[in-house]
């Protein structure tokens, strides 16, 4: 074997040899209302052309921005801010096969275990980065409120509720017992290991 036949087969088997893929990765973000002059956001992950977010069903893959989509009262759908994060070499596939058994269906809760908790989580998987933490400054001051600000979510959800001519006489937000036992520090650790 020549050196010319040498460098034809390597040539060649580089070309055959199947290249790993690129895909973009950015962060979707829509304020979808303030609590206490912090705005409450609703974030999602997006992968190529794909979306991906979690909601009381589970880890969702759909069209680009489409679970930010969704008409305020008034009709007129928010702003959605996009933020390119980098590039990754995992798939769809791959996030949805590593995250899911931390992000089952029903196990969805409004302050300890939402969709900015998924797509921190995300985030480190695909990139080895964090969630903004603009973007989580509301579910942070909920949870080490806890309980007073859940008590004063309580009341200002029955009220808005009672405006309505809807009366409601039991809590609004009750913490979900499927994500009692959540820790995203911990889901990070072990996304490490």
């Amino acid at each position: 074997v020549s050196d010319s036949d040498e460098e034809r087969v390597t040539s060649t088997w580089a070309v055959r040899r199947p290249q790993p893929v690129k895909r973009r990765v950015g962060v979707a973000a829509t304020c979808i209302g303030t609590v206490a002059g912090i705005g409450a956001f609703h974030t999602s992950v997006l992968l190529g052309n794909e979306e991906y977010f979690f909601e009381s069903s589970g880890i969702i893959c759909g069209p680009r921005l489409q679970s930010h989509a969704i008409p305020h009262a008034g009709g007129e759908i928010p702003e959605t801010e996009v933020v390119d994060c980098g590039v990754t070499l995992h798939s769809g596939f791959d996030l949805m096969r590593r995250l899911s058994p931390y992000f089952g269906a029903y196990s969805y809760d409004l302050i300890h275990k939402n969709c900015n908790s998924f797509t921190d989580v995300a985030l480190w998987y695909l990139l080895g980065e964090r969630l903004d933490s603009r973007f989580t400054r509301l579910d942070r001051f909920m949870k080490n409120g806890a309980p007073l600000t859940t008590a004063i979510m309580n009341q200002v959800l029955k009220a808005y509720v009672g405006q309505r001519g809807i009366q409601c006489t039991s809590d609004v937000y009750v913490r979900n017992k499927n994500a009692a036992d959540f820790d995203l520090e911990a889901v990070i650790a072990d996304l490490v290991e």
